[in-house]
């Protein structure tokens, strides 16, 4: 299992090389999602990576993301790589988001790789689903990652 860990963060860190992946998003989308891994605190089955979503458009965006457990707003295209709640919360909802043209909004995620017999090497996109308007979960638009390839 240690061995199987290591080969998955090893593998991981070299396709993402050098690091950061942009959206696979067409010209007109106003939100880029970029991913970085985080090989030093990914462990077991899990990965950590650094999220950003940023404005690329030339007018004021307004979302909501969840004001705790932001995980929520985060899905996978994969049926073998889940996005975990990591947060506990006391209290959570729908917050309103707003983000200046070339404004950033960033934090970090933990997803799980179930890795099988017949998955050992996974490609997978992650997308950022933004809430429509605070109080609300109501979801307009996933803005997809570039795809990325885990396991080996």
């Amino acid at each position: 299992m240690k061995r199987s860990i290591i080969v998955f963060l090893a593998l991981l860190s070299q396709t993402l090389l050098p690091g950061v992946v942009p959206s696979a998003q067409s010209p007109d989308e106003p939100l880029r999602v970029e991913i970085k891994v985080n090989t030093e605190t990914s462990r077991s089955g899990n990965i950590d990576v650094d999220f950003s979503v940023r404005n690329v458009s030339d007018r004021k965006q307004e979302f909501a993301v969840m004001s705790c457990s932001y995980e929520d707003n985060w899905t996978t295209d994969s049926s073998v790589v889940t996005v975990l709640a990591v947060h506990e919360c006391d209290k959570n909802f729908p917050a309103p988001k707003s983000l200046e043209p070339g404004e950033t909004y960033t934090g970090e995620l933990t997803l799980q790789f179930q890795e099988s017999k017949e998955s050992r090497e996974h490609a997978f996109r992650l997308g950022f689903r933004p809430y429509r308007r605070a109080f609300s979960r109501d979801v307009s638009h996933v803005y997809w990652s570039k795809q990325l390839k885990v396991g080996g």
